[in-house]
């Protein structure tokens, strides 16, 4: 039993060309140890390729690359996506914790620094809880937007059925609103108010980029993705209210 050297592919006799890459054949590999590895770095590197195509697309072209995602993202790679996203707006958020507490601090001046101080290390307990929450709120809130986009723009209004391809758009129209966070909080230490146009501005677009994709894959009238898109945003604000309310009290409590 032979298979491809380029992607472990199992080769047929008398086969000149990999029936699943289109590598020549010419010397083949026996190891399958060997694939299995090769197999391993090829998705490891495609993998990568594709989180950093989508990432850098949806920020110079969000509107247009929304349209192909579901070609750009393979299903593993989605899987690694979400995580990633979550991962990433976790310690933004702990970063933009510590932004507020430092303003919060040079507002009220010197004689607050005491108090300032206490805060600051009574937070810094919390940073890895404040890490945690935000990533299993955000897997949780796609989640749902996904569940609730689903289920009016298939089930309800006739859409078309294709639930990989609009994971990933809910995925990848996060991103101009995660870069938006981004810099928010960089430009939050000239002045929280300039940080707050970027913010504005990504959050419009990955609500664009949302509606272009449930309107793509759905193959939605546009006032039928509107229906959906403002579903499953409701849904979304209905449920991270609820989490939220549910953490502050075990908190509190």
């Amino acid at each position: 039993m032979s298979y491809c050297k380029n992607c472990g592919n199992e080769l047929k006799e008398g086969e000149n060309f990999c029936s699943e890459c289109g590598t020549p054949i010419g010397k083949v590999n026996t190891n399958k140890k060997a694939i299995t590895e090769t197999q391993t770095v090829n998705l490891f590197s495609k993998v990568i390729s594709e989180i950093w195509e989508t990432f850098i697309s949806m920020i110079k072209t969000p509107l247009t690359t929304i349209t192909k995602v579901d070609k750009i993202m393979s299903k593993e790679t989605a899987a690694v996506f979400t995580i990633l996203m979550a991962l990433i707006l976790g310690l933004l958020e702990i970063w933009n914790t510590k932004v507020l507490i430092d303003n919060a601090a040079t507002s009220f001046g010197d004689r607050m620094l005491e108090q300032y101080f206490n805060m600051n290390q009574f937070l810094g307990n919390l940073y890895g809880r404040i890490f945690i929450i935000t990533a299993i709120i955000f897997i949780i809130s796609m989640g749902v937007m996904f569940i609730i986009d689903y289920l009016v723009g298939r089930i309800i209004l006739g859409g078309q059925d294709n639930p990989e391809a609009l994971w990933k758009v809910v995925i990848a129209s996060n991103v101009p609103n995660l870069f938006g966070f981004f810099l928010f909080i960089v430009l939050s230490y000239i002045s929280p108010i300039i940080g707050l146009i970027p913010l504005l501005i990504g959050s419009i677009l990955s609500q664009l980029s949302l509606f272009r994709g449930l309107t793509k894959e759905f193959q939605l009238s546009e006032n039928k993705s509107a229906c959906t898109l403002i579903a499953g945003y409701f849904g979304l604000i209905l449920i991270v209210f609820l989490l939220l309310k549910l953490i502050l009290s075990s908190i509190v409590g």
